[in-house]
């Protein structure tokens, strides 16, 4: 596909690490068009939490030689209600693609998804699930209570945590089983093979590439001589 090989090349070019020569002349990848198998899942959550935080704070002790300045933690006890409204989210279930590499080029409209139709499939591939429902079900409740963890503790203002205890309740689940469309594409740059993920809906890009050795090396000076730059300027001044 001529507009995900424009994409990647385009991606590449943003990338600082890259060989420069891989820039000026990047290789045509190999590239296959395929559909992933993936579940969706909708529902309504309702937790009761309960929890401790901490912010820390400096403070001085002692006095005279003994005076000092001491790092504290001043706790405190959370609890309240949590609701969360969860549409689509999109599980993998083929073998081809990781949930992460899924995630890295979503989202797909699948809200706006056709019936199937095999006359779509023309000159691409399409996997068979390998995660089935249950567990597909199971693997989206991961996903939701990391959400959901986040989403509380974004209400305070604290930098230790204790503990968290909630225990979400489903309610209205929804599913669809749904095929999204993907390039898998590779190349071979200095025997050795790069894969990149191209979304076929938006032409969003994840994958591996290249890093210029030198490149690394001279970020590495530079940070190095900038550390060293300012331990001087605190020491002689």
């Amino acid at each position: 596909n001529q507009m995900a090989l424009e994409n990647y090349k385009k991606w590449l070019k943003k990338k600082f690490y890259v060989p420069s020569k891989l820039k000026k002349d990047i290789p045509n990848p190999v590239q296959s068009g395929v559909y992933i198998p993936s579940w969706t899942f909708d529902t309504n959550s309702f937790s009761n939490y309960k929890g401790r935080l901490g912010k820390t704070y400096t403070t001085t002790v002692g006095s005279g030689k003994n005076r000092r300045t001491v790092t504290r933690v001043r706790w405190f006890r959370i609890s309240g209600v949590h609701q969360k409204t969860v549409d689509d989210i999109l599980i993998c279930s083929g073998k081809q693609l990781s949930q992460n590499d899924l995630e890295k080029i979503s989202p797909f409209n699948t809200n706006d998804s056709y019936v199937y139709d095999n006359r779509y499939l023309a000159g691409h591939v399409a996997e068979h699930y390998e995660l089935d429902l249950k567990d597909g079900w199971s693997k989206a409740q991961n996903i939701i209570r990391t959400q959901i963890r986040s989403e509380i503790l974004s209400k305070y203002f604290y930098d230790r945590i204790d503990y968290l205890e909630f225990t979400p309740v489903y309610t209205d689940i929804k599913y669809k089983y749904v095929l999204v469309p993907i390039w898998i594409s590779h190349y071979i740059h200095k025997n050795k093979k790069f894969i990149f993920y191209v979304n076929g809906e938006s032409g969003k890009i994840s994958g591996k590439y290249p890093v210029s050795a030198l490149k690394v090396l001279m970020t590495v000076v530079l940070i190095a001589a900038l550390i060293i730059g300012v331990l001087l300027f605190i020491y002689f001044n």
